[in-house]
């Protein structure tokens, strides 16, 4: 059994901050806020921003999700 694209894209999410959908496979997340500043200043907005830990340091940390496809 080999993996489709169709099977790629069954984990649709419900951005909470933009109410966006979008599939977890065409996600990238950003946790340096200057890049994703980067991003958000040359168009591409994101489709969702959370809360987070890091898991090396238990610093808290902003996550940026953005479209992988269109950065």
């Amino acid at each position: 059994m080999g993996s489709s694209p169709k099977n790629i894209m069954i984990n649709k999410v419900k951005g909470k901050y933009s109410g966006k959908e979008y599939y977890a496979s065409e996600a990238i997340r950003i946790s340096n806020p200057l890049q994703a500043a980067s991003y958000w200043e040359n168009g591409l907005e994101p489709l969702d921003i959370y809360p987070t830990r890091n898991p090396e340091t238990k610093k808290p940390v902003i996550v940026f999700v953005f479209n992988r496809i269109q950065s």
